[in-house]
């Protein structure tokens, strides 16, 4: 999010006219684009093409927003599946060591790299190593591990969700921009076609 947050902040300081307006309905600051009711008062002053510009450079930021979230998103969807899996693993881990009398052992097969796989006999797991990121793996008690895991899932899961209404919320903008864009270059149309006619 961090280079994404002062994109909002961006649009709204390099804007000439106030065609955005604070929002506080999605969780990143994206301002809203009004919506132009009245094109004739709205140019008032400017030429057709200024105010077109002005809604295209909305459209390329808005876009480029739109384009940041996405690649959060898949990032994302590929790792909260990764999450449930070892969290399933280590709930299986657990479950059968508790179902155990004394020392039990599970038949693993592991992933030594990609479609590369392993068998393996673990005796009485107590412990597991998880993958932290930046090439980092800690080794943590079952419990402690099912914990961490079930902490990551829910905040992944958290963040899809808002990344979705996010993307949602930046779709309607685009769309409006858009229909801006469309309203103020058929009024140029309209009023070049009535300096025609006179």
């Amino acid at each position: 999010c961090r280079p994404l947050c002062s994109v909002p902040a961006r649009i709204e300081a390099t804007m000439g006219k106030n065609i955005v307006q604070p929002d506080s309905s999605n969780t990143r600051g994206i301002p809203r684009v009004i919506f132009v009711e009245d094109v004739a008062a709205f140019i008032d002053g400017d030429t057709i093409d200024d105010s077109v510009k002005e809604f295209s450079e909305l459209f390329s930021k808005y876009k480029y927003m739109e384009r940041s979230l996405l690649l959060k998103k898949a990032s994302l969807e590929t790792k909260v599946p990764e999450i449930r899996r070892s969290l399933d693993t280590v709930e299986f881990m657990i479950t059968k060591r508790d179902s155990a009398d004394g020392e039990c052992e599970i038949d693993s097969r592991f992933e030594i790299s990609d479609s590369l796989y392993a068998n393996a006999k673990v005796k009485s797991p107590e412990s597991v190593c998880l993958w932290l990121g930046a090439n980092v793996m800690v080794e943590y008690s079952l419990e402690e591990a099912q914990q961490l895991l079930a902490k990551n899932l829910d905040a992944a899961e958290r963040q899809l969700q808002d990344l979705n209404k996010d993307l949602e919320f930046l779709n309607e903008q685009l769309t409006t921009t858009q229909v801006n864009i469309s309203r103020i270059y058929n009024h140029g149309v309209r009023q070049r076609q009535i300096k025609t006619k006179a």
